[in-house]
């Protein structure tokens, strides 16, 4: 879009839309990913429609398209966003390789969350613990 606008015709304006988004990524505190992605968008939007040559219509449209895009991707309904966790757990008859479906259906219950896969992080046997990833929708 840039390049079609003559807006990307020189090493100058490069260098500008580096500086902007280092800017913002280095001056601000520590935030998220999806929370940066959302800054580099609303970014990257601004600087198209400030550049852009054309009516109102495809402007319109490209900001449509561009929100359509990030709902789509971020609004759970093509992509499941899988979220972990990490639990300490302190039934150790559970975390062996065979009891597997038995450590999900317990961690089911007292979280109630749905729970896909475990990981196990860290086990402490003096303290009787163990420390426990859970990936879950």
């Amino acid at each position: 879009m840039l390049e079609k606008a003559k807006a990307f015709n020189s090493i100058g304006s490069a260098f500008g839309l580096l500086a902007a988004f280092s800017l913002l990524r280095f001056r601000t505190e520590t935030i998220t990913i999806k929370d940066m992605t959302y800054l580099f968008i609303i970014m990257a939007v601004g600087l198209i429609n400030s550049i852009m040559k054309g009516t109102y219509l495809e402007i319109g449209g490209i900001n449509l398209m561009i929100a359509a895009g990030v709902y789509i991707i971020d609004g759970n309904h093509l992509i499941k966003n899988q979220k972990t966790k990490m639990i300490d757990y302190n039934v150790m008859e559970n975390i062996k390789p065979d009891q597997q479906e038995r450590l999900i259906q317990d961690l089911r219950e007292k979280t109630g969350l749905d729970i896909r896969k475990t990981t196990i992080e860290e086990i402490d046997l003096i303290k009787n613990k163990v420390v426990i990833k859970i990936y879950y929708y």
